[in-house]
């Protein structure tokens, strides 16, 4: 559950801060960085090939952010949603921590 937090943060942070690039590319890269560090060759294969049937920006950010908006307003909207996963996952890491899980498969 962690990584995929750390993915989803990683994954949003791309597509607010580099939006001429696509989801797919945001999401491979946030994957390789966060998450598939921690799978098997096959897996990450597998993940790359499902990252290749995401939706496009246009049809992915309205239904993130509710609506269409101007690009400062989008970014600001996606931040907003990484400032509400950061404490969450701040606090659940530092109860792996405190209690010696950061480890586990």
């Amino acid at each position: 559950m962690m990584w995929f937090m750390d993915f989803n943060r990683g994954f949003l942070e791309l597509v607010a801060n580099n939006p001429e690039d696509s989801v797919t590319k945001c999401a491979k890269q946030s994957y390789k960085t966060n998450l598939g560090i921690h799978h098997p060759y096959t897996i990450r294969q597998a993940a790359s090939l499902a990252m290749h049937t995401m939706s496009g920006r246009t049809l992915f950010i309205p239904k993130l952010i509710g609506g269409e908006f101007g690009p400062q307003e989008t970014k600001e909207r996606i931040m907003a949603i990484v400032d509400l996963i950061n404490p969450v996952k701040e606090v659940l890491w530092r109860f792996y921590a405190e209690n010696n899980l950061e480890k586990l498969p």
